[in-house]
């Protein structure tokens, strides 16, 4: 009989233990599922300021190869390597 109220007790303990650590898991959990949300918000303010950046440079770029009197085809050329170069950094920021 005691050594059933032992192993009854020691049951008890065991599971009041992993209790405590599922509590803590969950809230643990919670943090980081708070701190996901944050930064993938983070992450879309980021790449929207790229990709306004990115508009400013090709604005720039097209307004200077203008001003040199470029022909409309190199401006074309230049207009598309950009915009290959500005896919290419949203890939890798998406990876």
């Amino acid at each position: 009989m005691l050594n059933l109220k032992l192993l009854s007790y020691g049951a008890e303990s065991k599971v009041c233990e992993l209790a405590e650590k599922y509590q803590h898991l969950t809230i643990q959990q919670q943090q980081l599922i708070d701190e996901n949300k944050e930064l993938k918000e983070k992450i879309k303010s980021l790449e929207a300021t790229i990709k306004m950046q990115a508009d400013d440079i090709v604005k720039y770029k097209l307004g200077t190869a203008l001003q040199n009197e470029q022909k409309y085809t190199d401006v074309k050329y230049k207009i598309n390597a950009l915009m290959r170069e500005i896919d290419a950094c949203i890939h890798l920021l998406n990876e």
